[in-house]
């Protein structure tokens, strides 16, 4: 009987490398679609852009997110025989404004510091940079618009010019020896320094007054400000009071609103007090 030696072919394809295969062309064909959904994604949202809405209400202020100012420092530590440039500045600052804008800005606080209340009508039609120093003034009307016994509608519209149009707003928090909030309490007169870049040296010339501040029911004053580091230069105690101030040095937060830690007040020792 004849016996037929069949050839057994073998299978170039074996089960577990066809198995292989698939995976990789899956693994490849998943982050193919991907890479083409972030695209996608990334041309609708360049087409489709989402705007934060930074636009801060007074009246709505217990809702700001206020986030923590920290310390830094702008210039280099100071070097025996560097001479003049041991105020180099370390830090880029895009922050600046023209000449005519800090005139009429230095006139504005000065004005604030003799504790001459600012009029609407103190504010002309034809003015250098309008929207870069408005909310400032409006800052000052408000304050004016107190002393000069007006109505709270123009203290409030006021108010709201100027925090909506301010590029950023600094909170300072008063606290008692409690840590309870030093609520609707008479703070006085506070001064901001603001950090510019000269020549690679730092400008610390612009200096704004804020009189008259109060604390709300939170403990808190709200101070519109420009973008830019910047010192709490002029530090008032409270009325009978002594404020332990727990930061030195420019400030600078994320975001629109920011504040340091809380300032702790106490009230000054007189005689016969126990």
């Amino acid at each position: 009987m004849a016996s037929t030696n069949a050839t057994a072919t073998a299978n170039p394809n074996p089960p577990g490398l066809v198995s292989g295969k698939l995976i990789v062309l899956a693994s490849i064909a998943v982050f193919v679609l991907i890479g083409v959904g972030f695209w996608a994604a990334g041309k609708w949202f360049s087409a489709h852009p989402i705007e934060a809405d930074d636009t801060l209400d007074y009246a709505n202020r217990a809702e700001w997110v206020v986030m923590p100012a920290t310390t830094i420092l702008l210039t280099e530590p100071p070097r025996y025989m560097r001479g003049p440039y041991g105020s180099k500045i370390k830090k880029e600052l895009p922050f600046a404004v023209t000449p005519a804008v800090e005139e009429q800005l230095n006139a504005w606080s000065v004005n604030a510091r003799q504790g001459k209340p600012a009029h609407i009508d103190d504010l002309p039609l034809v003015r250098p940079s309008p929207t870069a120093t408005d909310w400032y003034f409006y800052w000052l009307l408000a304050k004016g618009s107190l002393l000069d016994g007006q109505n709270t509608q123009d203290f409030d519209a006021y108010l709201s010019e100027a925090y909506e149009s301010a590029p950023a707003v600094l909170t300072l928090t008063y606290r008692g020896l409690d840590d309870r909030p030093f609520a609707n309490q008479p703070i006085g007169d506070i001064e901001l320094t603001f950090a510019r870049k000269a020549n690679d040296v730092l400008d610390d010339s612009l200096r704004l007054a804020y009189p008259d501040n109060s604390t709300d029911e939170f403990g808190r004053v709200y101070l519109p400000v420009f973008d830019t580091p910047l010192q709490v230069s002029v530090k008032p105690d409270p009325p009978g009071h002594e404020a332990e101030y727990p930061f030195s040095g420019w400030l600078i937060f994320p975001g629109k609103v920011g504040g340091p830690e809380p300032i702790v007040v106490r009230p000054t020792a007189t005689s016969g007090a126990d």
